[in-house]
């Protein structure tokens, strides 16, 4: 009887030390996880920043383009330094052409820092999610070499500019729609999250 105590005690002390040392590790990957989150809630927030410094930016570039284009518009073919408004007006164009879509890459960028450091998708919807971004990304960099090429050339045409700026256009409501469509698979795993997490506590 003596020998089965003792055996008893024994078993109940691995099974102590073998909960501690689970304890343990868990403790240790909860750390590693959070440090993890905490680098990746950082890199959102300096994305963030670029992103509004951009912002701005492209918001004063689109004022100054306006000043160009009232200014062209007012003045006659006839008179002096009118090409000279006219030309500032295109070179203007293919900089807020550039403008633009740095802003686009931003926001993309911004959006995919902020799809890591989601806490509540899961690995699929993150990896689905991300591999839509990268299309987001391959799309930009075609569209970002064009506008590269026009910004070189000088004798670029109204209407290759006009061109540009309608396949800009389309490729950022492309990439507003993307958006769109992950923040809500974002939002929808939050509440999911959030709901699990009430049931639990309930």
């Amino acid at each position: 009887f003596k020998d089965l105590k003792a055996e008893t005690k024994e078993e109940i002390k691995e099974g102590k030390e073998k909960i501690k040392m689970i304890k343990e590790e868990r403790k240790e990957k909860l750390q590693d996880v959070r440090e993890m989150m905490k680098k990746e809630r950082e890199a959102y927030k300096d994305v963030k920043e670029k992103h509004k410094d951009l912002r701005e930016g492209y918001h004063k570039e689109t004022d100054d383009l306006k000043k160009l284009k009232s200014e062209a518009m007012k003045c006659k073919d006839t008179d002096e330094g009118c090409k000279s408004k006219k030309d500032d007006v295109k070179k203007g164009v293919r900089m807020h052409l550039t403008k633009t879509i740095d802003l686009i890459d931003s926001s993309v960028a911004r959006l995919k820092a902020r799809v890591e450091a989601s806490a509540t998708l899961s690995a699929e919807e993150k990896i689905q999610a991300l591999g839509d971004i990268d299309g987001l990304q391959t799309k930009l960099t075609m569209q970002k070499d064009a506008v590269v090429a026009l910004e070189a050339n000088a004798n670029v045409t109204n209407e290759e500019l006009k061109t540009a700026v309608k396949d800009l256009k389309k490729t950022w409501e492309e990439v507003q729609k993307a958006q769109k469509r992950i923040i809500a698979g974002m939002i929808n795993a939050e509440n999911s999250h959030a709901a699990d997490k009430h049931k639990e506590y309930g």
